[in-house]
């Protein structure tokens, strides 16, 4: 760090120099230098300049060797104390651009187990991105074991292929038995509701999510399915029988959801039901895409500002399942 006028100590220099080295290593992975080049460029000296493959390490040594002032000294310090706080949101923000750029559409169990560990480790605290990644991989682990379960409980005690049928009475049977299989119960009450960290904890989770618990074991069952509604405040979801059979819809309510407070709701899973039709789920698969990344980055943006909290276990007292039957049109 050269000084026009030679008063910053060069040990000092030293020393800061070690200290910005150290902390921004843990950030030299291929897919996090350009995030972090984004969250830190504030604190780059103005006359330095940055190419979009800059490793972080050539970044730091040209920002010291260029002549700076007492305020150059000043933002090396207010670096040390605030990058380290947004190592997790960069860390995070990686993962989601991993996962977006993959050839093929992400899978909603990678995106929910990312949305998941996100939430887990803003609350109890991530040291470094390989015990996040091993935390989204113990989330894609834990429900992928949940749904299996789940799903062989009821291929055990149904012939799961007469949803193929489209009849009615099979997608009742098919209701009664996962109710019965996966012992959850709706609660929309902590931001850990809407992921799997209250699902797998405390067996608890908000109606959306146990929406996508219902479409993870059709489809682990080979049983075409996808959500629909998700930008509404009326969501269900659609099975797609393989034979050309009408479509048959569950009755329900048409008044927005109530939060989870009330044990009014009706159908399956659901606020308003489950849909039994066929056609191509493309469409509402972007769509769903699109909107759960709109949601999950508010969510995620309110909890890695938050402080470091236990997340103690709690469950609601009534079911989010409702006895309503699926009927046919």
């Amino acid at each position: 760090m050269k000084s026009r006028d030679g008063a910053i100590d060069k040990g000092l220099a030293r020393h800061l120099y070690r200290r910005v080295l150290r902390l921004v290593s843990v950030a030299e992975q291929p897919h996090t230098q350009r995030i972090a080049q984004v969250q830190w460029a504030e604190f780059m000296p103005s006359q330095v300049w940055i190419a979009p493959d800059d490793e972080l390490r050539r970044i730091v040594r040209r920002s010291f060797e260029a002549p700076h002032t007492p305020s150059t000294l000043t933002n090396a310090f207010a670096f040390l104390k605030e990058a380290r706080s947004s190592l997790f949101s960069i860390w995070v923000l990686a993962e989601w651009e991993r996962l977006e750029e993959k050839q093929d559409p992400w899978d909603v169990y990678d995106g929910m187990a990312l949305m998941s560990a996100a939430l887990h480790g803003a609350c109890v605290g991530c040291d470094s991105q390989q015990s996040f990644e091993r935390c989204i991989k113990d989330y894609q682990m834990g429900i992928r074991s949940c749904v299996q379960n789940i799903a062989q409980s009821v291929q055990e005690r149904m012939d799961v292929r007469s949803l193929e049928a489209g009849r009615a009475k099979d997608l009742n049977t098919f209701v009664r038995l996962v109710r019965e299989a996966s012992t959850l119960e709706r609660r929309e009450a902590k931001p850990a509701d809407f992921s799997f960290v209250s699902l797998l904890q405390s067996h608890c989770a908000s109606e959306y999510v146990l929406n996508i618990v219902l479409v993870f074991v059709l489809r682990a069952l080979d049983i075409h399915s996808t959500l629909v509604g998700a930008d509404l405040s009326f969501r269900w979801v659609r099975v797609m029988p393989r034979k050309n059979t009408p479509p048959i819809f569950a009755p329900g309510p048409t008044a927005p959801c109530d939060g989870g407070r009330s044990s009014n709701s009706s159908a399956l899973l659901t606020h308003n039901g489950i849909a039994l039709s066929h056609g191509t789920p493309r469409s509402e698969r972007a769509s769903f895409a699109r909107c759960c990344s709109a949601s999950w980055g508010v969510s995620l943006a309110t909890w890695t500002r938050a402080p470091r909290v236990s997340c103690p276990p709690a469950r609601s007292k009534f079911s989010f399942f409702s006895p309503d039957r699926v009927e046919g049109r």
